[in-house]
């Protein structure tokens, strides 16, 4: 009973903060989230960039590509890095929108400050999308809301692996849940107009290839050991977006709004 009083109590707290109050809380804990994401960077005096110093130098080169396609010296589809190979221009279809911003930080910083800019508009893209998800989607609370923005910001296993830029598009995946979610309580309302909106945009968020990974849970049923594994027959269990996949092919390569 003292348990469930003192959460009540700090819920209420939590909640019936002035507007101003909480959005200084809120501020805090953004920075605090990235402070610790970009220790490295910072405690340097951004000395040095975000993650490996090779994989770091290989982004801000294909990342480059986009700022001399802006000033009109570099054909789009034709990445210098990946000479003599035309129609590649990074590892994954993210690189289009990192490149984005990546040229107009540009306007402002040198490659390797721009990089680390770059990667804290992702961050920060991430933070404010996993708060909304939590608060306004699922209906948690700001507190809550606020714990899931700064897990989902320092999540270990996001910052070991975030030293690899193509990784940074997952801050787009609470926004491709927000959309997913408000898609299917639109329908269930009757809001079909509203229904479409939200899959047109989610849609259009997979097809940017941001976000078009798939992750696949399945139970084997029959299977093959021989020299290669072969799973002759499987039961699916859930399928969901990524933005990288653990196998490269499983990815969407089609999308539809039409009910068909």
């Amino acid at each position: 009973m003292a348990a469930l009083r003192s959460e009540q109590t700090a819920r209420w707290s939590v909640q019936t903060l002035s507007p101003f109050a909480f959005g200084l809380i809120w501020l805090a804990v953004y920075v605090l989230a990235v402070a610790i994401f970009l220790r490295v960077p910072i405690a340097s005096g951004f000395d040095l960039g975000f993650g490996d110093r090779g994989d770091a130098l290989i982004e801000m080169t294909i990342l480059e590509h986009w700022r001399n396609v802006w000033a009109g010296v570099s054909a789009w589809n034709s990445g210098f890095y990946f000479h003599p190979y035309d129609g590649t221009l990074g590892y994954n279809d993210g690189y289009f929108l990192y490149g984005l911003s990546y040229s107009f930080w540009r306007l402002f910083a040198d490659p390797f400050h721009a990089d680390t800019l770059n990667i804290l508009t992702f961050k920060t893209i991430g933070f404010v999308a996993a708060y909304a998800l939590a608060t306004r989607s699922l209906g948690w609370g700001r507190g809550a809301g606020l714990f899931v923005a700064a897990s989902f910001t320092i999540a270990s296993n996001i910052q070991l692996q975030a030293v690899h830029a193509q990784l940074q598009s997952v801050a787009l995946l609470p926004l491709a849940m927000m959309l997913a979610i408000a898609c299917v309580q639109a329908e269930t309302a009757g809001q079909h107009g509203r229904a479409r909106l939200c899959a047109v945009a989610l849609a259009a968020l997979v097809r940017s290839g941001a976000v078009a990974g798939l992750s696949v849970g399945y139970r084997p049923r029959v299977v093959h050991q021989g020299g290669t594994r072969a799973i002759l027959s499987a039961e699916l269990i859930e399928i969901s977006l990524v933005t990288v996949p653990m196998q490269p092919l499983a990815r969407v390569i089609q999308t539809s709004t039409k009910g068909d």
